[in-house]
């Protein structure tokens, strides 16, 4: 079930019937998982090698309980911990849009990442 529901979160960002396709060959896709929370909630997260603006290369999509979806961009690196003396994966949230509507997923990411998701 909460793949079904991922797959339909994807058709709707990319406004096709292969979403996670469409995602993978038009950003590079590094990960994709999908996590649920509960029955009640779905998100997707992934990330892309494209280079998009602001530095983006991850993006979090929730659907809430008003059957609309919240988007967090974010930007994923590695950062030098001086204590061990090594690289920690790191995440800064860039930004996170709330109640955004199916058709309007699209728009919103290739505003927000600079990259388009058909040609």
């Amino acid at each position: 079930m909460a793949y079904e529901r991922a797959q339909t979160i994807l058709n709707q960002l990319t406004q096709s019937k292969n979403g996670a396709n469409r995602i993978s060959c038009m950003l590079g896709l590094k990960k994709n998982f999908v996590t649920t929370d509960n029955a009640e909630k779905v998100s997707v997260a992934f990330s892309f090698k494209a280079k998009a603006l602001r530095k983006i290369n991850s993006v979090y999509i929730e659907l809430n309980g008003l059957d609309l979806y919240n988007v967090t961009f974010q930007r994923v690196y590695n950062k030098m911990d001086v204590d061990l003396g090594m690289r920690l994966p790191h995440l800064d949230e860039i930004e996170t849009i709330s109640n955004v509507y199916a058709e309007d997923l699209k728009e919103l990411f290739e505003d927000k990442t600079g990259l388009y998701l058909s040609i």
